[in-house]
């Protein structure tokens, strides 16, 4: 048999199988959907930034040093002050209803220690219910602190360490989580349906037919292990789109070591599918 006999032969096994994946509604639905929903839903919900995170103040101070660390506070992107409070009993009333992430309260010796060179006393009060975002409220308001003291103090700042974050610099989850979904979306999808592969031909009755068939275990294993292949790098693909055109996250590398990856890891996906599949006698098991 000559190369382009055989490359027609698998041909029409390859398009037998890419119709088993698509002339099914449901397995359309399967493929594409859920790809989409996860691709927002991972990206918009599944960070930890805070942007525009409520909060509240209590200045008992009420001085030029205090209304400073106030304004700051304010101006912070993070953070917008949702409520001045008046009085240290309304500190429960606020976090009990998840009303403030977080209280700054500035006590009324604030700014005369701050005066006489002393440590002015600051606490923030944050909503441990959940303690992710709690700390890193904390965290944020710690620096804003530290850079208050900075700037209107004049704290000596000695050994300055200056941190710079190479590929994210903005340190934005939204640009962790969205990229790798470029692998685990395929990764599930892949994984799935190679899985199902073997075991529906088995469950359909349809895998003594392929044994008896002209093809050899070899043709018939590679055409089953490209379909999901060529649908796991075309997802990936998709989800790169997104990343780039929607999420704005810059693409600063070349494309060619990205897929050529893509492909050896989507490939070995492929290969612990089938290995699932053979030992599957139905696709529930599967």
């Amino acid at each position: 048999m000559t190369f382009g006999e055989w490359l027609k032969w698998f041909g029409n096994l390859f398009v037998k199988e890419i119709l088993t994946y698509f002339i099914d509604p449901a397995s359309r639905f399967i493929l594409i959907v859920p790809l989409i929903i996860q691709i927002f839903l991972f990206g918009y919900t599944a960070t930890f930034d805070l942007n525009h995170a409520p909060i509240a103040v209590l200045n008992e101070s009420h001085g030029k040093y205090s209304q400073q660390l106030v304004a700051q506070v304010g101006a912070s992107p993070t953070f917008y002050i949702r409520r001045y409070l008046q009085n240290a009993s309304q500190m429960k009333d606020e976090l009990n209803p998840r009303d403030s992430l977080a209280i700054v309260h500035i006590q009324s010796d604030f700014d005369s220690k701050l005066a006489q060179g002393k440590e002015g006393p600051v606490q923030i009060i944050t909503d441990g219910r959940n303690s992710t975002t709690a700390g890193l409220a904390a965290a944020e308001l710690s620096m804003i602190i530290q850079d208050f003291n900075h700037r209107y103090v004049g704290v000596p700042k000695g050994i300055n360490v200056e941190m710079r974050a190479w590929y994210n610099p903005n340190l934005q989850t939204q640009w962790n989580i969205v990229t790798a979904l470029i692998g685990t979306l395929s990764f599930i999808q892949v994984l799935m349906l190679s899985a199902l592969s073997v075991a529906r031909e088995r469950e359909y009755g349809t895998f003594d037919q392929l044994l008896v068939s002209p093809y050899r275990p070899f043709e018939i294993l590679l055409a089953k292990a490209t379909p999901p292949i060529f649908i796991g790098i075309a997802q990936t693909f998709i989800v790169v789109l997104f990343a780039v055109f929607w999420f704005d996250i810059p693409m600063r590398g070349s494309l060619l070591p990205l897929y050529f990856g893509i492909f050896i890891f989507t490939l070995s996906t492929v290969g612990t599918g089938l290995a699932i599949s053979s030992i599957s006698q139905t696709m529930q098991q599967a």
